[in-house]
Parts: C-alpha cells; structure tokens; sequence
C-alpha cells in the first residue's frame, strides 16, 4: 500500500467537463492498493495519515491535523 498526500487550498474532480467533487483547504490523497494488502495495513495507514500534523495553527506552526 502507497499513499501520496497532498496538502491543497482547493482541488476539484472533473469527469467528462462535469466537475463531481470539490474541496477548498484539505488534503487530496492517493492511494495504490496492492495484492495481498490487508485490512490491518489499511487501518494503520488510516490512523497514521489522520494523526498528521500539516496543517497551520494561529501562530503558523504546522500543528493541526
């Protein structure tokens, strides 16, 4: 299992020219998910990237997840 995350102030998912999603200040996350990936695997990981502490408090420190 590969998770590529992404830090965006606004991101958007567009099919045929229809735009299905869209977020302002978030996280875009990609995943790739293996053969033989279990569902433990997926739970830490889960837990691993919420626990992250990217994004800015009040003084501009990176200490909010």
């Amino acid at each position: 299992m590969i998770v590529l995350i992404q830090r965006v102030s606004e991101a958007s998912v567009d099919v045929e020219n229809r735009t299905v999603a869209r977020i302002r200040r978030g996280l875009v996350i990609f995943l790739a998910i293996e053969p033989g990936d279990t569902d433990k695997d997926c739970t830490k990981l889960c837990r691993k990237v919420i626990g992250y502490r990217i994004f800015s408090d009040v003084h501009g420190k990176l200490n909010l997840n």
